[in-house]
């Protein structure tokens, strides 16, 4: 399985992923999550931002002086960047040619490829990250594959639930619905169960070692070239 057979329906433009590009734009950026990242780039860094949405961590990152390169599928997610440079491209088929303090692979990419569209991640991760540099991962680890259930939050005045939750063999498929006034967007996609063995195996496979976790929770996490 991999990113473009999940699916998204709701108002307005819908990605190749299946994400609402509204929704995304309501949550707005991240900073909490930005500073994970600065937390390990170099003040004024480079930062190579793959599969960036709407800029939750790349509009953060540039205007805390940081030089950003944003790389999107999305021509709509990517006309939500501010202060980044943007790229229009696949992440898999990306060659920019240089390379970068920190790569970053957020918004939980890594676990909702499958094992080809992932070893493609990683590729390309290897592909641009400067010796002495690093890759963040934001993932979901096994631990949380094994105990998520329904569930209902909100971000940014967005309600979200998980719903319709299906595990099969190491794949997991959900429905997530967001609410925002009367407008209602879903959107089904799958993660896959990757235990840290396997991250371990998967990293060494694309010329990358793991280096250390980046918060206690363990969801976010940086590796080294080899």
């Amino acid at each position: 399985m991999n990113l473009h057979d999940n699916a998204g329906r709701g108002p307005g433009v819908i990605a190749p992923d299946g994400c609402a590009v509204d929704v995304y734009a309501m949550i707005g950026d991240t900073p909490e999550r930005a500073a994970v990242v600065a937390g390990v780039c170099p003040p004024g860094g480079s930062v190579l931002d793959l599969g960036c949405g709407a800029g939750a961590i790349a509009n953060p990152l540039a205007r805390d002086g940081f030089r950003v390169v944003a790389v999107d599928e999305s021509a709509a997610m990517l006309a939500r960047v501010t202060g980044a440079e943007t790229v229009h491209a696949d992440i898999v088929e990306l060659a920019l040619g240089e390379r970068f303090d920190v790569v970053l692979l957020a918004s939980f990419l890594f676990s909702l490829a499958g094992d080809e569209l992932r070893r493609g991640f990683l590729a390309s991760c290897r592909r641009h990250v400067a010796d002495g540099g690093r890759v963040v991962l934001e993932w979901r680890n096994a631990d949380w594959w094994d105990a998520v259930g329904p569930r209902l939050g909100e971000r940014a005045g967005v309600q979200q639930v998980h719903r319709g939750i299906v595990r099969d063999g190491d794949v997991l498929t959900l429905t997530e619905k967001y609410i925002h006034g009367d407008r209602e967007w879903e959107h089904r996609y799958a993660v896959h169960r990757i235990t840290d063995e396997r991250l371990g195996d998967e990293l060494s496979a694309a010329g990358l070692e793991f280096d250390s976790w980046l918060t206690d929770d363990r969801r976010w996490l940086s590796a080294r070239p080899h």
